[in-house]
């Protein structure tokens, strides 16, 4: 299959181009596929016609895959993307939104700067899913110096200042030692660090 491009009187022919891209399921296809139906806005039945047209034989369920499955490389990169953002930008931007799908809330939330844009979808709007999300891919979490400032600045009750003073300078590997923490049972999975 060739490519052609007619510019008036002239008739310009590329060979192979559309031979590689079309052929198995290999990873030009598979970028093919997505850019088509996210970039683009092209339906799955509109790309599938398409495909069988350029003569590939792909199944409506084998489309559907390739637009759905095995995309733990895309959600890392998107995930390196924040981190990056978080250490090279000079302030972030941050917004969210919500919409009911199928009975249930959800929300969008974008961070961001003039150089990158990052979106999360969670089923929450919380401050704590917001603080979660800003912390992706890290799940460590630790009470320090400054922590304790941030809370007497902003009039946190001196009695629960006196609780997080226990913790300080502990940090929680996961979501359960901090629950326990907060719960005031041992946090079993935590260690004391030296002081920043």
């Amino acid at each position: 299959m060739k490519l052609c491009i007619l510019t008036g009187s002239k008739r310009n022919c590329f060979g192979g181009v559309y031979t590689e891209l079309f052929t198995g399921s290999g990873p030009e296809l598979r970028s093919y596929v997505l850019h088509q139906h996210h970039a683009c806005g092209v339906t799955e039945q509109q790309l599938l016609e398409s495909l069988w047209d350029r003569g590939v034989s792909i199944s409506a369920g084998e489309l559907s895959n390739l637009l759905t499955l095995n995309h733990d490389d895309f959600h890392a990169e998107k995930d390196d993307l924040l981190t990056t953002g978080l250490f090279h930008c000079p302030y972030l931007q941050v917004d969210d939104t919500g919409a009911r799908h199928q009975g249930q809330n959800g929300y969008c939330t974008f961070i961001g700067s003039p150089e990158f844009a990052w979106f999360g979808s969670t089923e929450s709007k919380s401050r704590e899913n917001f603080l979660s999300l800003l912390h992706r891919p890290w799940t460590t979490l630790v009470l320090n110096e400054h922590a304790m400032s941030y809370l007497e600045d902003h009039n946190c009750p001196a009695k629960w200042r006196k609780v997080f003073q226990e913790c300080l300078c502990v940090h929680f590997f996961n979501r359960e030692s901090w629950d326990a923490g907060k719960n005031h049972e041992t946090p079993h999975p935590a260690r004391t660090s030296d002081r920043y």
